[in-house]
């Protein structure tokens, strides 16, 4: 989020005829016309249509009339998303800043103190940001895409066209901060992106949920919680130019319905759920050059942030409602940002005032309405009337009080607090003050003149500083003011002084004001934590990397990696370091154990109930059941041999893993369509790694979607190629080494739609899953000979990965379907993120059946696992439905034989 972007006029001056780098130089939401020069807006003004004279045209051609608001856009230079090279080379520990007597190592610091369990250690970004490729894949344009291009709207004059490309690189980015050992990033999704005319009536776009599907998906896979916020600031164009975005009580109804979308889309993906970062200065924001020349008609900057603020927290509470009606898995809350403060003179009854309305302007606006009374701070109504404050209905303030499930804060910094020169009542009786109607004074420095804490660069030195400090008793004040079951530190970070300035990369990358900063919070959480017993559940640094810091530009320097803006590349910067300590990295990922290592994994691997450990070879690891049983079987101590069609997205999913089990388990590359003997050279590859294969698990496969008579013998053949006989061949390739040893357990995962047949547009995976289903039932009487035994998985609805990812057959639409084709892809694309099946859990059953133990200790071979209520239900059905079928046709089905002779 920050840098410079602090707009500091909100709600506090009654005119805004300034430009957004001046806004935002001042501090906590307050001017500092004193210390800072406040020019004039440029004379050229902004360039925007008069809102409400564009048309909705929701067309190509109305897309582009919208990016013509905008003007030109730079291309990205490529437009593909390469997978990481794996493994992430992560630095040497960096050399200690200064000798031990003066500062300990990290480990010496605070030793019996922990951090709690589950605890995220995470990193931040947001959308504009970082993503570039503005207008790739249909994306509509932002108001900031628009704001990049007026004169003096960013001080360098930086777009948002390419900046760090995260929208194609993003894999990469999650990849090297899951080598460090961060284990969460919260990131914002652009709604010009989902939406590009932002409206409810308006198309969305499937490349953009698919997008978002896709990243949120690899971060779970690299074991990078991905914690979601919705509105970052970029508010579609469209919006602000068809009735002047949330300057309008129209924004209400367009931002719900495109929240209840991405709910919908990405349900059980991400657990922790932002609707707005930092309102209070978006809200002032609006109110700044070039923003107030798009403002709603009858609207001006005096009372903007006001209206904005009141329709926020309208949308945030309907968003929340519709989130808690929908069953909507996980928790959800919105960004605070600033701090309560202390007086700034001690005993002093004035600041100590001022201190109570800075606290209600500036945090108490948005977290009084939901923690506290549902309804504005009283020293807010006090001063400000209905008509630049609008004031809630007794429903709206029942709907806004208990609209967050956690308070989220964003504690850059702490500063004292003073009465305004002159006093308190004189501002608030004037409402020409520069202070009104805040009427409170943030200090930069202590009553003897010296700074609150260390400066940053200059371009963010209006507002921010370093005040370890103060942090601890900050938190603790927010928490008694808004208590909360759960907190995040949803932001903090440094802007390196002078870092922009630097060309050599190990300069650059020296930043030490930054990592003490981290250190030192850090280090004051921890003891919050512990000391204060503060329910803080993880904390996010700003930034990933380096980014564009919304009017600042690439000036102002927040990453904790470099970004060099020719190449791309990045670097991990000193500080990235200070946020992990070296043993929670993650393993050095390779592909092959050495044989010299595999006698000792044996003899220190876990026997199993049976008395010995398992050589597994499992199909499909790059998610799913797969690699749920891979990474599960090796952590109990036995051996895996885990494939997948692709090697690359093999090893990224087995990213995050402990190291001991990491070890235990051998990646391969295996495509179960591949021939026969391509197979067969695969398998005896795979016997020799760990000298047997022990249990064979056929999980590869996927399904098809579509009609039958539109797709024909092309795709039953195609469905059935890897299907059936893909786990055909791997499984006879396998089956030798077993009966030679006279022993070994084929695992075959079927599917509970071999029962649930008849539904239309699943024909082809339901036939193919019924053969496989055929064959294996034959497999346990033929292979009981050789004391192999088999397990015929049929599992219902599981929340797994990409498990959707095949398009439906469209290729040969019959118009006669066309009805229930759209019925059937409507359903198709509603089912993601829904599935009420836990595939952990599910991977530990099989686990246990197969080793004979837990759930299975004590109980006969099954020979079928019927994993899933939906499953137990579907096979509970047909069979109840083909017994009563037989009941009522007895006659017929006994009147065919041959009359007794």
């Amino acid at each position: 989020m920050p840098s410079n972007a602090r707009w500091a006029a909100i709600f506090v001056s009654a005119v805004l005829p300034y430009t957004v780098s001046q806004i935002v130089s001042a501090d906590a939401g307050q001017p500092t016309p004193s210390s800072a020069t406040i020019a004039p807006t440029p004379a050229a003004g902004p360039k925007f249509p008069p809102i409400g004279s564009v048309a909705k045209d929701f067309s190509p051609a109305g897309l582009e009339k919208l990016w013509n608001i905008v003007g030109p856009v730079q291309a990205p230079p490529f437009t593909t998303t390469p997978a990481p090279k794996l493994p992430i080379q992560t630095p040497a520990s960096p050399p200690a800043l200064y000798p031990t007597w003066f500062s300990p190592s990290p480990s010496n610091i605070l030793p019996n103190l922990k951090f709690p369990k589950g605890f995220l250690f995470g990193v931040a970004t947001a959308a504009y940001q970082v993503e570039g490729a503005v207008k790739n894949d249909g994306k509509g344009p932002s108001m900031w895409d628009w704001n990049s291009r007026q004169p003096n709207g960013v001080s360098d004059g930086t777009t948002g066209d390419i900046v760090d490309l995260h929208y194609y690189l993003y894999k990469q980015d999650v990849a090297r901060v899951a080598a460090l050992g961060i284990n969460a990033h919260s990131f914002s999704i652009s709604w010009a992106r989902i939406f590009p005319f932002g409206t409810a009536d308006s198309p969305v776009s499937q490349a953009g949920l698919k997008h978002y599907s896709d990243v949120i998906d690899y971060h779970n896979q690299m074991g990078v919680e991905p914690v979601v916020t919705l509105f970052h600031w970029d508010v579609p164009l469209a919006l602000q130019a068809y009735y002047g975005g949330f300057s309008s009580p129209k924004i209400v109804d367009d931002f719900v319905n495109y929240a209840k979308t991405v709910f919908k889309a990405y349900n059980g993906r991400v657990k922790t759920w932002y609707t707005f970062n930092e309102p209070r200065v978006y809200c002032g924001q609006i109110a700044g050059y070039p923003f107030n020349a798009t403002l709603a008609p009858g609207v001006d900057a005096s009372v903007a942030p006001f209206h904005c603020a009141y329709y926020t927290l309208k949308a945030h509470a309907a968003a929340v409602k519709a989130f808690r009606e929908m069953g909507i898995k996980g928790e959800i809350a919105l960004k605070n940002d600033d701090f309560v403060g202390a007086p700034w003179r001690a005993n002093n009854a004035e600041d100590a005032e001022a201190v109570e309305r800075h606290a209600a302007f500036q945090i108490g606006i948005f977290s009084d309405p939901l923690y506290k009374t549902g309804d504005w701070p009283k020293l807010m109504t006090d001063v400000l009337p209905p008509s630049i404050l609008p004031r809630f209905t007794d429903q709206e303030k029942k709907d806004n009080l208990g609209s967050a499930d956690f308070f989220a804060i964003d504690p850059y910094r702490t500063s004292f607090v003073a009465a305004p020169e002159g006093g308190i009542a004189a501002c608030v009786a004037n409402k020409n003050h520069p202070l009104w109607p805040g009427c409170n004074d943030v200090k930069l420095f202590d009553p003897n003149g010296w700074a609150d804490g260390p400066s940053p660069d200059p371009a963010s030195d209006t507002w921010l500083q370093a005040t370890p400090n103060l942090v601890r008793q900050a938190l603790g004040e927010l928490h008694r003011r808004w208590p909360s079951k759960k907190m995040y530190v949803a932001e903090f970070g440094f802007c390196e002084p002078f870092e922009s300035m630097r060309t050599e990369v190990f300069r650059i990358t020296e930043d030490v004001t930054r990592t003490n900063y981290y250190m030192t919070y850090l280090g004051e959480i921890l003891r919050a934590i512990n000391e204060d017993k503060l329910p803080i559940a993880g904390t996010f640094a700003w930034a990933m990397m380096d980014n564009a810091e919304w009017s600042s530009g690439l000036e102002a320097k927040f990453g904790i990696q470099y970004v060099n803006y020719t190449t791309l590349e990045r670097t991990y910067k000193r500080s990235a370091l200070s946020l992990v300590t070296p043993h929670t990295r993650h393993p050095q990922l390779t592909h092959i154990t050495p044989i010299s290592d595999i006698k000792h994994l044996k003899a220190t691997s876990k026997m199993s109930d049976s008395g010995s450990v398992k050589t597994w070879l499992i199909t499909g690891c790059s998610s799913g059941f797969g690699k749920r049983l891979a990474v599960s079987a090796a952590a109990r101590g036995d051996l895996v041999v885990a494939t997948a069609r692709s090697l690359e997205k093999l090893e990224e999913a087995l990213v995050g893993i402990p190291a001991e089990s990491r070890q235990r388990i051998h990646s391969m590359q295996l495509d179960i369509s591949e021939n026969e003997d391509v197979i067969k050279k695969k398998v005896d590859e795979a016997v020799k790694v760990w000298g047997r294969i022990d249990v064979l698990v056929n999980n590869a496969g996927y399904g098809l979607g579509g009609l039958i008579e539109e797709g024909g013998s092309k795709r039953m053949d195609l469905q059935f190629k890897t299907n059936v006989f893909g786990v055909l061949n791997v499984t006879n390739a396998v089956l030798p080494y077993m009966r030679a040893r006279r022993s070994g357990t084929v695992v075959t995962v079927g599917s509970r739609m071999y029962w649930k047949s008849e539904i239309a547009s699943i024909g082809f995976y339901s036939a193919s899953k019924a053969a496989v289903h055929a064959f294996t039932e034959a497999l346990m009487t033929e292979l009981a000979p050789f004391n192999i035994k088999v397990l015929l998985v049929a599992p219902g609805a599981f929340r797994t990965e990409g498990i959707y990812g095949q398009p439906f057959d469209v290729s040969n639409p019959i118009p006669d379907y066309d009805e229930l084709r759209k019925k059937c892809m409507d359903r198709f694309n509603s089912i993601s993120g829904t599935e009420k099946g836990d595939p952990n859990k599910a991977a530990e059953a099989i686990l246990d059946v197969v080793r004979g133990e837990g759930v299975a200790k004590g109980r006969e071979w099954p020979n079928y696992l019927i994993l899933g209520r939906d499953a137990e239900a579907d096979i509970r059905a047909k069979t109840s439905k083909i017994l009563s079928v037989l009941d009522e046709w007895s006659d017929v089905t006994r009147g065919v034989v041959f009359d007794e002779e």
